[in-house]
């Protein structure tokens, strides 16, 4: 889930093979047909249910296919998260601003700190972990707001669980600064 979940998240365009929508056993034959039978278990009629919501969320949501061929798409918020085997970057449009963290550990971490790009509040939108995906269940309810402690070198940061071989997609909302009369 969670390397799928990278691939459609990151630049460029996207390519699931024949029959990988229900995680089958052994790759793709043409003297075989494809693994249908795998559907009668949970885990991988879970994973099919898990990317028809992948899919329909990468259609829905323009900031992982607006901008795709330029480098304004895509910026990586922690390059030093990699020695966790955490990718940490966000996607932009003008409609919207994404933050995706993918873990590819089978850790989970609670009160992970992130930084982040402006003072607002975060909600996650979309978490391969979610249960009704086969997941775990580590995931992020409730609105998660900046505070002003720097970190990644921004000026603000929030925390957030991170769950295990998982992808999570939060989506940011700037603070509405006060108008003066």
């Amino acid at each position: 889930r969670a390397i799928l979940g990278l691939m459609m998240t990151l630049r460029g365009k996207k390519l699931l093979f024949m029959g990988n929508e229900i995680a089958p056993f052994k790759k793709w034959s043409f003297e075989r047909e494809t693994e249908w039978y795998l559907l009668d278990y949970e885990s991988h009629e879970k994973f099919q249910r898990y990317v028809a919501e992948l899919n329909n969320f990468y259609l829905s949501h323009t900031s992982l296919w607006q901008k795709d061929a330029t480098d304004e798409s895509i910026y990586f918020t922690d390059k030093a998260s990699f020695k966790q085997n955490i990718a940490i970057f966000r996607r932009s449009s003008k409609s919207e601003d994404l933050v995706i963290v993918v873990n590819l550990t089978p850790t989970a971490y609670e009160h992970f700190r992130i930084g982040a790009h402006g003072d607002g509040s975060f909600s996650e939108v979309f978490n391969s972990d979610d249960p009704r995906f086969y997941g775990s269940g580590v995931v992020n309810q409730g609105m998660i707001f900046t505070e002003e402690k720097p970190y990644h070198g921004y000026r603000h940061s929030f925390t957030m669980r991170v769950p295990p071989m998982a992808i999570s997609i939060l989506e940011f909302k700037q603070k509405k600064k006060k108008q003066s009369k």
